[in-house]
């Protein structure tokens, strides 16, 4: 049964790169998220940046593997260069510190920076779906380190909360528990009471890595304290960050991924009605608000063959 519990727990992490193909990836490896801008607001836009948020089935995700696989493939030095450019602006706003100290405040982030830091986070997804771990994590401190850079009394917090949602993230999938705990602990300090739906997502997303290393990890009531504060803030920001109907699908996409995690601790824990319900909640999240999509329809089948463990774990304990 332990086994069985297990089993069930990897098949729904958000870190575990999937088995199957999705039917949706191999049509088109183009990115939109990864158009270039002259505004800076438009990498606040929901549909660009919410690629990052957990979900057990992104379709996204998988482009962003294929995508970063194609983009290596054809120049072996892609890793390389996204790491000297992110290097490069670095030491230029290190400069421009040491040039303004005691004189005037930091100047506001350049397009420039925000779309490095953007795409080399993207790329950063991609390489973790490819298993190359240590190229994910590299840029993925590289962009915490160049967002602080940017940072004043009122710097960028939604960029340095997504950076460190994405370090902490990248951690966990590669087993640095210990690491992903500190850089997420970090990141909830840094965002204190969320004062947007954006910075309260990204603390949700905080809350959800955090809950999984405690899952993963055995420390059952340690995840079940996390998920009940994952689901709380999700519930109260996911909603108004993008009313678009494509953008309804991911948030209940996130919310669901939440639901469902949350019957899992239930499992583990052998309270297999609360299980369901669980899972019951995560089903009627997708069915309300999600297009008959791939990724609404394999979430749902996931959902469903949790629902069938849990009643087949159920009738064993009987």
């Amino acid at each position: 049964m332990a086994a069985a519990a297990a089993a069930q727990t990897e098949a729904s992490s958000p870190w575990r790169q999937p088995s199957e193909k999705h039917p949706d990836v191999e049509k088109n490896i183009s990115v939109p998220v990864l158009g270039d801008t002259e505004d800076p607001a438009q990498f606040l836009q929901f549909r660009r940046w919410s690629v990052f948020l957990p979900r057990a089935v992104s379709s996204e995700v998988e482009q962003s593997t294929v995508y970063v696989r194609a983009r290596h493939m054809g120049n072996p030095q892609f890793f390389e260069q996204t790491r000297q450019r992110l290097g490069e602006l670095i030491h230029s706003r290190e400069l421009e510190r040491l040039g303004q100290a005691g004189t005037v405040a930091m100047g506001m982030p350049h397009i420039s920076e925000l779309q490095a830091i953007f795409h080399a986070q993207y790329f950063a997804l991609g390489f973790l779906g490819n298993g190359q771990f240590h190229k994910a994590l590299t840029l993925c401190r590289l962009c915490v380190q160049l967002v602080d850079a940017l940072a004043s009394d009122d710097g960028p917090l939604f960029w340095r909360l997504l950076c460190r949602a994405n370090l902490g993230g990248a951690y966990a999938r590669f087993g640095k528990y210990e690491e992903a705990r500190e850089v997420l602990k970090e990141a909830l300090a840094l965002a204190g009471e969320p004062s947007s739906a954006r910075e309260g997502a990204l603390v949700g997303t905080f809350h959800a890595y955090l809950g999984r290393i405690e899952l993963e990890s055995g420390d059952i009531n340690e995840a079940l304290r996390i998920k009940e504060l994952e689901i709380e803030v999700f519930e109260r920001f996911l909603w108004d960050l993008s009313d678009a109907r494509a953008d309804r699908e991911v948030e209940a996409l996130v919310l669901a991924t939440s639901f469902s995690n949350r019957g899992i601790c239930d499992v583990h824990k052998k309270k297999f009605d609360t299980a369901l319900m669980w899972y019951g909640r995560a089903q009627e999240c997708l069915q309300k608000h999600c297009m008959q999509s791939s990724d609404s329809v394999q979430h749902q089948a996931k959902i469903k063959a949790y629902m069938e463990h849990a009643r087949s774990l159920q009738l064993l304990q009987a």
